[in-house]
């Protein structure tokens, strides 16, 4: 019986401690890498294939050649950012092809550490 409500109160002080921490860094893609190319990257973020992704915000130059990419109006349409101004878009499957494409577009973290103290 003490052991069973050891244990539940250590998941429940665990689950508590847990709860609302944010481990993902730059998880609003506001963070910028010094530019190598006319457009911004996010930083802490890479692409772990050969496919790209599209990243919106509003340092890209609205009235300039890199339109497209501005946030929040740009080629594609409008869209708010759920968190910050800028986002990221991938493509997940292609509507207007009628041939099947085995590419994939995501993006995933350079280093993931996380510690709890």
């Amino acid at each position: 019986m003490k052991l069973k409500l050891l244990i539940t109160l250590w998941l429940w002080f665990c689950l508590k401690l847990g709860l609302g921490q944010n481990y993902i860094p730059n998880y609003s893609f506001e963070d910028t890498l010094t530019r190598t190319t006319p457009l911004f990257l996010p930083a802490d973020w890479v692409v772990p294939t050969n496919e790209s992704y599209d990243y919106y915000t509003p340092l890209h130059n609205s009235s300039a050649q890199h339109y497209q990419f501005y946030a929040p109006q740009n080629l594609i349409g409008y869209q708010q950012a759920k968190s910050g101004n800028s986002y990221i878009g991938i493509k997940l499957y292609d509507l207007y092809t009628s041939v099947r494409r085995t590419r994939r577009e995501y993006i995933q973290l350079t280093v993931f550490s996380c510690s709890f103290l």
